[in-house]
């Protein structure tokens, strides 16, 4: 066994400590550049092997955090989460299926077999059972717990919507999606009675026309929604209307310009009528039983649906008959 004289450890024991300091060092710079290093490396193998310019941003954002905010720059991009066997993957296909509103298709026949179903819709009523109903009996589906606690965290933000399809005040079908600007990207829908499908999107679809929306990214082909007019397209034509969406924005629950004038009318009769009695003038602010009866009494004055059913609060309408 060597000796070692006491300048030799101690030359010995410095140059461990340096290689310590250094390996150190080094597994601090892994932790904190190796993530942006390893999303540079996947994105540019991910864009080597397909002709989709996107996909290298979809392998880019597959190693980023996922939550509400990082959701809505990968629709804001024209991407969108699927969550498999616990793996998160963004997608982002070629062609693109969209229905632009402006070509929204609903023949008579269609409106006919939906007015004898006898259907009844609301908006934002009830999304979590939205999102179940979407998810169940499905043994692979892509909703998975995480991205359904993500996708109300983005409803209680006012970015994602649901439409409920009722009869005889049972739930049997609806959808979700998320609108940003005018660009509303439907996910997925479920059904429980025949035509139940049908007469949910006719009536989204028809709701976004109203409100100003200009497109519904279906994302992917079906039979279901070439009916309406939906189409495949170009990704580049899609990311064309996707980028004009972004410039204006639409409310999905936002009064249109006739029904504020319409709201108006009506305030100012509520309080003509209440102060010609006697009693104290209508207090025109932030009361939501006030706004509730005055919408109501608008869709009534239009000839809408305004008298259907009881509203719970602004931004969840009244059942209705669409389209």
């Amino acid at each position: 066994m060597p000796t070692y004289t006491q300048k030799a450890r101690t030359e010995l024991q410095t140059r461990v400590k340096t290689r310590v300091k250094r390996g150190r060092e080094l597994l601090g710079r892994l932790y904190t550049q190796g993530p942006t290093r390893a999303q540079r490396l996947l994105g540019s193998a991910s864009a080597a092997l397909s002709d989709n310019p996107l996909i290298a941003l979809c392998g880019v954002s597959d190693r980023l955090p996922l939550s509400p905010e990082q959701m809505i720059f990968g629709y804001s991009q024209g991407l969108f989460p699927m969550d498999r066997a616990g793996k998160l993957r963004w997608q982002c296909p070629e062609p693109r299926f969209v229905l632009y509103l402006s070509e929204l298709r609903l023949s008579p026949n269609m409106r006919r077999d939906i007015r004898k179903s006898n259907f009844t819709h609301t908006f934002d009523r009830e999304p979590r059972s939205v999102l179940d109903g979407c998810a169940e009996g499905r043994s692979d589906t892509w909703l998975s717990e995480r991205l359904k606690r993500l996708y109300l965290e983005l409803y209680e933000m006012g970015v994602m919507h649901t439409i409920e399809t009722w009869r005889d005040g049972v739930l049997v079908g609806g959808s979700f999606g998320l609108a940003i600007g005018r660009i509303f990207t439907g996910e997925t829908m479920f059904h429980r009675v025949p035509e139940a499908g049908k007469s949910s999107f006719a009536c989204l679809a028809s709701h976004l026309r109203e409100r100003g929306f200009s497109c519904i990214d279906a994302q992917a082909w079906s039979k279901h929604m070439v009916r309406f007019g939906a189409k495949e397209v170009p990704l580049d034509e899609y990311r064309k209307t996707l980028a004009l969406g972004l410039t204006r924005s639409a409310q999905f629950n936002e009064l249109l310009p006739e029904e504020v004038n319409t709201t108006v009318r009506a305030i100012t009769a509520t309080a003509t009528a209440r102060a010609s009695g006697g009693g104290s003038p209508l207090f025109v602010g932030p009361s939501q039983n006030q706004g509730i009866e005055v919408r109501s009494q608008a869709r009534a004055e239009r000839g809408g649906p305004g008298e259907q059913g009881a509203i719970e609060r602004l931004d969840s309408p009244a059942p209705r008959a669409c389209p």
